[in-house]
């Protein structure tokens, strides 16, 4: 969704700690609205100073997309777009197995994550980094962002391996090259 705050607007890329930055930049003196538009980008791009959304590495990413839909349920989980579309893309791949997930979306969908954070970055957006980067951006922002406790993303991630991070890098070297992760 997309968070309209007196700075400008954060656009809100799915399992990339959007409920959290929406929280630091929610405070007493700029409370904030939403479009009303979920997980999607804001229509008329000249009214914000400034438009950012939070990107992250492809592999911890990947990682957290598939414990967060085992753990909700692929099929049940609200069709929201463009999520739904980037659900539906890998819909084929699902697996109990995350090593047969990882083969199977890199395999058959390469590029994907790349594409999915390209279709949120779109120019005016400023693509923040997830980590130390988003820390800074939001401190440029005028907030403090360890006033606010991080959320856990749930106890089902997997660790990745050597394997897990040499698949994904290969397939998302356009995301590794664009955003230097």
């Amino acid at each position: 969704m997309a968070y309209i705050g007196k700075w400008g607007c954060f656009i809100h890329i799915p399992k990339t700690s959007g409920l959290w930055v929406k929280t630091v930049l929610k405070s007493d003196d700029d409370p904030g609205t939403h479009d009303g538009i979920t997980h999607g980008l804001p229509i008329n791009w000249n009214n914000y100073e400034r438009i950012f959304a939070v990107v992250r590495d492809p592999a911890d990413w990947l990682a957290s997309v598939w414990a967060h839909l085992w753990r909700n349920g692929w099929d049940t989980y609200p069709r929201r777009v463009p999520w739904q579309s980037f659900v539906e893309l890998i819909a084929d791949y699902k697996s109990e197995n995350f090593d047969e997930f990882i083969e199977n979306v890199t395999t058959f969908r390469p590029g994907i994550v790349g594409w999915f954070f390209t279709v949120h970055t779109p120019p005016p957006v400023i693509a923040v980094r997830f980590g130390e980067d988003m820390y800074k951006y939001l401190t440029e922002l005028g907030y403090d962002p360890l006033s606010v406790e991080p959320r856990n993303a749930g106890d089902n991630v997997p660790t990745l391996t050597e394997v897990h991070h040499r698949l994904i890098r290969k397939s998302e070297k356009y995301a590794y090259d664009k955003w230097k992760f």
